[in-house]
């Protein structure tokens, strides 16, 4: 008899290693490709902005390096973001939306 572990390896392999979908991520991950196509935003801008939020949450003296990644991919303007302080919340955003475009 197939162990319950067993069969879940088997899964993984059958799928080429990739994660099982979910259907919550799947849909965020729809979601987010038809954001960036509505305004022109590329997946590489995404994953580069995500790349550098990760770097601001080990060092908050880059997040004016960040802020300007984002002007200058057109993802964001500089109104309502202070360079002196961090907005984590658009920090994560990003972080989120790079891991959906490079895992799933």
């Amino acid at each position: 008899m197939i162990s319950e572990k067993d069969k879940e390896m088997m899964d993984v392999m059958a799928r080429g290693g990739k994660k099982k979908a979910n259907p919550q991520v799947a849909k965020a991950k729809a979601d987010l490709i038809k954001m960036m196509k509505e305004y022109g935003v590329s997946s590489e801008a995404i994953i580069q902005l995500g790349k550098a939020g990760e770097m601001v949450l080990t060092d908050k003296s880059l997040y004016p390096m960040f802020i300007n990644k984002a002007i200058e991919l057109g993802l964001a303007d500089a109104e309502g973001l202070n360079p002196a302080k961090p907005d984590y919340q658009v920090i994560a955003s990003m972080i989120t939306s790079a891991k959906l475009l490079e895992e799933y």
